[in-house]
């Protein structure tokens, strides 16, 4: 009499459960590497960020012919004889035909406006240097370290600290901005 055999032995069991285990296994090694390194190219892309709104503020202060900083360091009102950036107008003495470019640190964001009045401040409708900086208000400010003078040019102190990430971690870029003239106003 044959014996009908259905169903699976007790070590063909242990197999497949190892066998499962282990593609198992394998399959979370490669989830948690993979989360791992895009949280560090996360990070990265928003230390680049960071840079990139250093830069744009950098870049813009050098030129100015006046600098002034609010009373909270929290905004940064600059005053330039130039025409679409880079082109002086020659008159350094004449306000009326300048533009005045404003950063201000709101809420978690970097605002700034372009205009031709120096009055009005920036504001929370104002668009923001990069929409998705996080920025550390507490920790961020402008500051003037050498004011106008016979010691040299004044350089403007810009500290930007953000949070990004997962988990978040800070990040603080510090940067000065040399100017490059400052004639009197």
């Amino acid at each position: 009499m044959a014996m009908n055999r259905r169903g699976v032995t007790l070590t063909e069991l242990m197999i497949a459960v190892s066998l499962t285990g282990l593609l198992f296994a394998s399959a979370g090694s490669v989830y948690v590497s993979a989360t791992s390194f895009l949280n560090e190219q996360r990070r990265k892309w928003e230390r680049t960020r960071t840079l990139i709104a250093m830069e744009h503020m950098v870049r813009r202060i050098g030129l100015a012919n006046a600098v002034v900083i609010g009373p909270d360091d929290d905004q940064i009102k600059v005053r330039w004889d130039y025409v679409n950036d880079r082109v002086p107008l020659g008159t350094p003495g004449d306000v009326t035909d300048d533009t005045w470019l404003k950063y201000r640190f709101i809420g978690n964001g970097l605002r700034w406006r372009v205009e031709a009045n120096p009055a009005p401040d920036v504001q929370a409708t104002d668009p923001e240097v990069d929409p998705g900086l996080v920025v550390d208000p507490a920790l961020s400010f402008f500051s003037m370290t050498n004011p106008p003078g016979p010691t040299g040019p004044p350089t403007v102190d810009i500290r930007l600290s953000t949070t990004s990430g997962t988990p978040p971690q800070p990040s603080t870029l510090h940067a000065a901005a040399l100017l490059r003239s400052m004639p009197e106003n």
